[in-house]
């Protein structure tokens, strides 16, 4: 009879794997994990504080359009008003 081999789930063999380490191992994953897990909250932080930055320069351009459309539509206006004079 052939040898079959016995199926292993992926979380058993990790858990195996894992239970092999020693101790100097732990240390070094913990202290990979934690380096990453730094390196990506600094990273989430540096992001959310150029999107706050960018919002905010986004809205004063906007708000300096809209001033100046109403000048523009103000002046639109008085033309209008000085061509229909000049018209009569």
């Amino acid at each position: 009879m052939a040898y079959i081999p016995r199926q292993v789930s992926l979380l058993e063999f990790a858990v195996t794997r894992l239970r092999g380490k020693s101790m100097t191992d732990w240390i070094k994953l913990v202290f990979t994990l934690a380096g990453v897990a730094i390196i990506t909250w600094s990273s989430v932080q540096n992001l959310e504080y150029r999107m706050t930055k960018l919002e905010s320069g986004f809205e004063e351009h906007l708000d300096k359009h809209d001033a100046q459309y109403d000048q523009i539509q103000k002046t639109m206006t008085q033309i209008q008003i000085e061509l229909s004079r000049q018209a009569r």
